[in-house]
């Protein structure tokens, strides 16, 4: 019978880590991989598919334990995925700006635990500044479409200076002439 050794190697900086200094000893953890006996250790530092961290790779690098508890596993397809065991930093590109952004381990958290997002294959496409954009411009849609609609209907100077303010609002001044040379005329 081969002896358990007193530190395992952190698998993301290869420090040598005692059991009691690792994210292992979470009961959460413990709980999801079904830890039963004083093996452990050894098992989860020779599993390559056992996720842990030592604790200063917890503190340092901002990395947090998930709550799958609290996450939707069950995609769109409702297909139930594998739970985030851990929330870490990503560099995504955003598809607006192109530019990098990071999406925080905190923010991870938020959107799949507090938010409920699925946890398959969601994650943010841009970055804070352009999906805040994005939604302002999508509010403005929203109250220029029908508003666009009724002027053709009903034409009024009130409705073109609305439609003339919310193109400005978005940035196209050609329109909003268009449509302020359209209410001068009332």
């Amino acid at each position: 019978m081969s002896k358990i050794p007193d530190t395992f190697p952190c698998p993301n900086c290869q420090k040598q880590t005692a059991f009691k200094d690792s994210s292992l000893t979470d009961p959460r953890i413990q709980k999801y991989y079904e830890i039963k006996d004083q093996k452990w250790p050894l098992e989860a530092s020779n599993n390559r598919k056992v996720q842990w961290y030592c604790k200063d790779c917890l503190q340092n690098q901002n990395i947090h334990i998930a709550n799958w508890e609290k996450q939707e596993l069950y995609g769109y397809l409702c297909f139930k995925w594998m739970p985030i065991l851990y929330y870490q930093s990503k560099i995504k590109n955003c598809k607006m700006c192109h530019q990098d952004f990071t999406f925080s381990a905190a923010e991870q958290q938020t959107w799949y635990e507090e938010y409920r997002i699925y946890t398959d294959i969601t994650a943010p496409k841009m970055c804070y500044s352009c999906r805040k954009k994005a939604k302002f411009i999508k509010s403005i849609n929203e109250e220029l479409q029908p508003l666009l609609q009724s002027a053709k209907i009903e034409p009024t100077k009130a409705k073109f200076q609305r439609i003339a303010d919310l193109y400005l609002k978005l940035e196209n001044p050609q329109k909003a002439g268009m449509y302020l040379a359209k209410a001068k005329q009332f």
